[in-house]
């Protein structure tokens, strides 16, 4: 017979252990556990010998409010995505931006949105969703695209944008050049002001860890975002399915998860024990998440 397997998660890995068995040693912390490059890096390069100088293999990542995270830079990626997305039936394409909770993720996607918006996309604003909840929900909900503001496991004062095609994937390679090329053709870069963007990359007042958006949606409620994916989660399911009786420890990393995780498995009847579920902005990762699984 099986022996028993035991599974812990946290968010952006999980793995299944078998009873007794050791966990493996986590990846170095000074590495994102994704193993991405950061813009910092100098590009990376792609088969055929295209070097990329803001798509790493994780999508854009760097220091929130220094290039290529400064709002001007975001803003143009806002603009190139809004320009080269083709939305369904001819009409302007439509996008979906969640983020996580680092405290400049608000100012990070109020320049991305009204760069969407200005080259005449709809964006819709799901406030603070994981990286897979965004790819879920473009796919469930017809976006011609997902963009998450997020850099993983990364310290707080790190971000990036990741994005998404409306089915779920990595955009392809092609078109991430086409906008990259358009942004920096553009003259964004350091010094450059984005008209509307806020010069600062990070809002005192925390609402970065709030769940609300920093914008108004043009279609679709944050709430209605969640609503959506927590049902699609459930129905993944049978419909008998129940955790009852069960008791489930969740380390959220003071991250994405630290509100949807919980309410998940509490709705599907599990007593849940959230570790580092109260982010202020700032701890994201400090001292919890997949680098650091002994607190589990």
């Amino acid at each position: 017979m099986a022996r028993p397997r035991i599974t812990w998660w946290t968010p952006g890995r999980s793995r299944t252990l078998r009873k007794g068995a050791a966990c493996a040693s986590p990846p170095p912390a000074e590495r994102c556990a994704c193993g991405s490059r950061s813009a910092r890096s100098g590009g990376s390069r792609e088969p055929g010998g295209v070097v990329k100088r803001l798509f790493g293999t994780d999508g854009i990542r760097g220091v929130a409010g220094l290039f290529p995270l400064d709002p001007a830079t975001v803003s143009a990626i806002g603009r190139a995505l809004g320009r080269r997305l083709k939305g369904a039936r001819g009409g302007p394409p439509r996008v979906v931006v969640g983020r996580d909770t680092r405290e400049s993720g608000p100012d990070i996607e109020r320049s991305l949105v009204e760069g969407i918006r200005a080259a005449g996309g709809r964006a819709d604003c799901g406030g603070v969703l994981t990286t897979p909840a965004v790819a879920c929900i473009a796919r469930l909900m017809g976006y011609d695209a997902g963009v998450v503001v997020s850099a993983s496991h990364n310290p707080y004062r790190d971000n990036g944008i990741k994005v998404f095609e409306g089915a779920g994937y990595k955009l392809p390679d092609a078109l991430e050049a086409e906008i990259e090329r358009e942004v920096l053709d553009s003259g964004a870069g350091p010094g450059a002001h984005a008209h509307g963007a806020s010069d600062s990359a990070a809002r005192p007042d925390g609402d970065a860890a709030s769940g609300h958006e920093a914008l108004e949606g043009q279609g679709v409620t944050t709430e209605a975002l969640h609503a959506r994916y927590v049902d699609w989660l459930r129905g993944a399911l049978p419909e008998d399915a129940t955790f009852e009786g069960l008791s489930i420890v969740l380390d959220c990393a003071n991250g994405a998860a630290s509100s949807l995780g919980p309410e998940i498995f509490r709705r599907l009847g599990a007593k849940v024990f959230a570790l580092n579920a109260r982010p202020d902005g700032r701890n994201i990762n400090e001292g919890c998440g997949a680098l650091h699984p002994a607190g589990l």
